[in-house]
């Protein structure tokens, strides 16, 4: 019996281990069969934070905020988004990012959609949906609609600006799950970037 049970964990090892290899390898072809007709963007972004809550030991300290002038940025990031191919007005994104805030360096997963509002002989003009899941150096998490200005061309340059809300947290590292700190920031982004 013991040989038995022995047996079948090995076999349910070897068939998740090739049913996980499987679905890795068919999502990579999948990825890149689009990726022959999809857009790819590479986009530069610089945030300003507006409005500021902070928790710290429990009692929420709120910021005197609203600082616009002068004009500083508090963090930026470097994006790849991956546009996946569609016919239709909605198109979904999938990308990553390299940025960094006041609080220091981090690295984000990110998916949403974009939206065409209005085409026109020489631009389009859309609106993004991006949230933003930051999972190395400290935790960060953004959520943020954006407009954006593109020229018709295939391979063209475009811009836009946005507004945000995130949230930041860091944990300490004497406890497990205590944050040494932990805010929500709202505010507004300016970005530029180029697709092909």
């Amino acid at each position: 019996a013991k040989n038995f049970f022995g047996n079948c964990y090995f076999l349910q090892k070897f068939l998740w281990e090739n049913f996980m290899k499987k679905i890795i390898f068919l999502s990579a072809l999948f990825i890149l069969s689009c990726s022959l007709f999809a857009e790819h963007r590479v986009q530069f972004s610089l945030d300003k934070d507006v409005f500021s809550v902070y928790a710290e030991e429990n009692a929420p300290t709120f910021t005197d905020g609203f600082h616009l002038f002068p004009f500083h940025a508090e963090g930026g990031s470097l994006s790849y988004i991956f546009e996946f191919p569609s016919e239709n007005r909605l198109h979904w994104l999938i990308g990553g990012d390299v940025g960094w805030n006041a609080w220091g360096a981090n690295i984000c997963g990110q998916g949403g959609a974009l939206v065409s509002l209005y085409q026109s002989e020489d631009a389009n003009f859309d609106l993004q949906f991006l949230a933003k899941f930051g999972f190395l150096f400290h935790l960060y998490n953004q959520v943020s609609v954006d407009f954006i200005v593109s020229h018709k061309k295939n391979h063209t340059f475009f811009y836009g600006l946005g507004l945000h809300n995130s949230a930041r947290a860091l944990f300490s590292k004497d406890a497990k799950y205590k944050f040494q700190k932990a805010s929500d920031q709202i505010g507004f982004q300016v970005f530029c970037g180029y697709k092909f």
